[in-house]
């Protein structure tokens, strides 16, 4: 998750326990922030780029499938959904079938 969607989360874990769902920050991973004028230390230096390397790791295999399969590429328009059900049916299967 982005550090930019820190902003979101209170709204997110409100929506989430409407719907019966707990989620917590420790449900989040996201790169450490520098504060102006204090240096991040070794351990976050090295977390941020752990993280980074993991992340670009992830964005990749998504790439993957979006080149494989337009239902998942959004290059050209965003994709609909009208049951989330079926959306991820078609995510697994898609996954499944890059790897084989």
């Amino acid at each position: 998750m982005d550090s930019g969607y820190v902003l979101f989360l209170n709204k997110f874990f409100e929506i989430s326990e409407e719907k019966g769902k707990a989620f917590s920050d420790d449900n989040f991973i996201y790169p450490i922030r520098k504060q102006i004028g204090i240096d991040l230390n070794v351990e976050e230096i090295h977390y941020n780029n752990t993280f980074g390397s993991f992340r670009s790791i992830i964005e990749n295999q998504f790439s993957i499938l979006g080149n494989k399969f337009a239902r998942f590429n959004n290059n050209h328009k965003a994709t609909k959904m009208y049951d989330l059900k079926y959306y991820n049916l078609q995510l697994k299967v898609a996954i499944l079938l890059k790897n084989i």
